[in-house]
């Protein structure tokens, strides 16, 4: 599980509002009101590292990565092997509506 970082989260500290723009949705963005702002952030970053911990997560985490599911904010399919060209799949993907990374290099 990665998270769509090539979307361009964008937290505001102050309204503790963060912003998406929705893949596939020609630039509908998306604002996300978390209870717990800094621990939302705090697993954005998370999701986003390359080599996890295989840590449980808690049950807040759980609904957290199932809202971004919901909105199809992460991949679901991740292939290191695969990332040989990372700027064109986030490119690329920033256009397609979809939880697999690789559909568009698998064509």
């Amino acid at each position: 599980m990665k998270l769509r970082s090539n979307l361009g989260f964008l937290g505001n500290t102050n309204d503790k509002i963060i912003s998406v723009q929705l893949p596939g949705t020609n630039g509908k963005t998306l604002k996300i009101k978390p209870e717990e702002y800094g621990e939302f952030i705090s697993f954005l970053r998370y999701l986003n590292k390359t080599n996890k911990s295989k840590k449980r997560l808690s049950a807040t985490q759980e609904e957290y990565l199932q809202f971004l599911e919901s909105h199809n904010l992460v991949y679901k399919k991740v292939d290191l092997k695969q990332e040989n060209n990372p700027r064109l799949l986030n490119f690329v993907n920033n256009f397609m509506d979809t939880t697999d990374r690789y559909l568009f290099s698998d064509r």
